[in-house]
């Protein structure tokens, strides 16, 4: 809610570990690709999943 607030309008929730519990939430498998590139290229995301091809992803829009 307080990203809404502030203008955004698209989010993502990424996760590499136990997938079979967030699957359960909503989340799917999403190659790492898919991903928008301005979210790619942070430190974060590459510190996380830049050795990984896929993630479990649930987009917030």
């Amino acid at each position: 809610m307080r990203a809404r607030a502030h203008g955004c309008t698209k989010a993502a929730v990424l996760t590499s570990e136990y997938p079979a519990f967030f699957a359960r939430f909503g989340f799917t498998l999403t190659a790492v690709g898919e991903m928008p590139q301005e979210m790619q290229l942070s430190k974060e995301f590459v510190r996380r999943f830049g050795a990984r091809t896929h993630c479990m992803c649930r987009r917030l829009d």
